[in-house]
């Protein structure tokens, strides 16, 4: 009997642990200026709504995927117009994975969101991520 309440107390501090640091990811995803990156899906043309991070480099603005096998970078991979809503404001751009921008991309966003960009790095890497930048269409 005490060895399964300590499996129970064990397995609820588990719990506890789990549920605190995702609601932290949350946290810290959602922290500083989110955008609305909007991609076409390859059947259908359905529309997808993905909240990201960006940062304006060299005078251009830039996303971020976490990992290349993100969905929203295989759906603009596939069409690569893309709409993005910034400060109440949506432009269409054509997006762009540009690799060779990983280090700087990395670096601006670190500077820009801080803690939260340093949690979610420690938890899922930068090393994968792929560096999207945002053309104007005219």
């Amino acid at each position: 009997m005490r060895l399964l309440k300590l499996a129970a107390a064990l397995a609820g501090a588990v719990l506890v642990v789990l549920l605190a640091l995702g609601g932290l990811t949350y946290l810290a995803s959602e922290s500083g200026e989110v955008v609305v990156l909007t991609t076409a899906g390859g059947d259908g043309g359905e529309l997808h709504e993905t909240r990201t991070w960006v940062v304006d480099l060299e005078g251009r603005q830039w996303l971020r995927s976490g990992s290349p096998g993100s969905a929203w970078l295989a759906r603009l991979r596939l069409n690569p117009v893309v709409t993005v809503e910034r400060a109440g404001a949506s432009a269409q751009y054509t997006a762009a994975a540009t690799p060779a921008m990983q280090e700087a991309v990395n670096e601006a966003m670190a500077a820009k969101y801080g803690w939260a960009d340093t949690l979610i790095g420690m938890l899922f890497g930068r090393e994968d991520s792929v560096p999207v930048e945002l053309i104007p269409r005219t």
